[in-house]
């Protein structure tokens, strides 16, 4: 997700893990300030648009599955997260 206040206050009022990534001409790098936020309690991570590929967020999404008790090593889930991942930066990130 991108990290305005809006979303930063809400994922932290949900306590829910969160890829963040910043707008990277946000004035004043507000969006990172926001992030760090989630960052230090601990359910943030910060991926920065410019690090930004299929492999760098699916390495970010199997990390934070890979510490969930549901979480199964399996290669049908490993493909999955590749093609999710692949589809947001297609969709949500590349297409602005």
């Amino acid at each position: 997700s991108r990290a305005g206040a809006g979303t930063c206050v809400e994922l932290e009022s949900l306590a829910v893990k969160c890829i963040l990534i910043p707008l990277p001409n946000a004035p004043g790098d507000h969006q990172r300030l926001n992030a760090s936020g989630l960052v230090d309690s601990g359910t943030g991570v910060i991926l920065s648009q410019a690090a930004l590929n299929p492999d760098a967020l699916f390495e970010q999404v199997e990390s934070m599955l890979s510490n969930d008790e549901v979480n199964e090593p399996n290669s049908f889930h490993n493909e999955a997260k590749r093609r999710i991942a692949s589809y947001l930066i297609e969709t949500y990130l590349l297409s602005n």
